[in-house]
């Protein structure tokens, strides 16, 4: 795998990335003083693994984003203790749904 310079990458929106004015296929990795959040884009969108860990390398989040980053399948959320959360199963299509009732919940931005 190649590195490049972050400064070369424009991200757009979270669910786009931009490297030399192509679309880039790679994974981004973020370090703030809160955290990192690595996130996958293939030909400039968002699809992939999306993973956060806070600053002493605990994992926050694990999930995986549909081709134009809508979340899919399964997703994940610890605490600063590391006990799980919330977890969440997703349809791209459909936003959010429960496999045990099969109730849909719509996606927030329908």
């Amino acid at each position: 795998m190649r590195r490049i310079d972050a400064e070369d990458l424009d991200l757009l929106e979270e669910t786009g990335a931009v490297l030399r004015g192509r679309g880039f296929t790679g994974r981004v990795v973020e370090t703030e003083e809160t955290g990192v959040t690595a996130r996958t884009f293939v030909n400039g969108v968002a699809s992939g693994p999306d993973i956060a860990w806070n600053s002493d390398g605990r994992l926050v989040s694990l999930g995986n984003l549909a081709t134009g980053g809508l979340p899919v399948g399964p997703s994940h959320h610890w605490d600063a203790e590391g006990r799980l959360v919330s977890e969440e199963r997703h349809r791209a299509q459909f936003g959010r749904f429960d496999p045990a009732t099969g109730e849909q919940r719509p996606a927030p931005w329908l």
